[in-house]
């Protein structure tokens, strides 16, 4: 994954239900179609503002092919070292369980409708935002 070139990368993010165990990131990067999955805490909303807390534990989807659970070994550090729980280790491994597979087949939300939505949003030709407020 890594940054953007430059500000203005397209992307569609998928907050799920508020009890789900991840967060989606859909973009096109480089000329490939990206889904990058954050295994994380669930999703809060405050004020105007969507938070998470990423778990380390990542699924990753490219175009080229490519499927996988990424950053195994970060996770691994992290439960040794006590910063994730032993309830959000089970957590996290069963959402990483749940989503690999579907990662690898036509899924209709991560395969059909993010991408159409994305592509809709990418037609309707906004300005990137590059202001992002506050320290960067």
């Amino acid at each position: 994954a890594g940054q953007p070139d430059a500000p203005g990368l397209h992307v569609l993010q998928l907050v799920p239900a508020s009890d789900a165990w991840w967060f989606g990131h859909w973009k096109v990067y480089r000329g490939q179609r990206t889904l990058s999955i954050d295994v994380c805490a669930p999703t809060t909303f405050a004020g105007d503002e969507w938070a998470y807390l990423d778990l380390e534990l990542d699924l990753h989807q490219s175009s080229d092919g490519t499927v996988g659970v990424y950053d195994e070994d970060e996770f691994s550090d992290a439960v040794a070292a006590g910063l994730i729980s032993t309830e959000e280790r089970h957590a996290c491994l069963s959402a990483a369980r749940e989503l690999e597979p579907r990662l690898r087949i036509d899924d209709d939300v991560f395969d059909g409708l993010a991408w159409s939505r994305l592509d809709e949003a990418i037609q309707l030709g906004l300005r990137p935002i590059t202001d992002l407020g506050g320290d960067q």
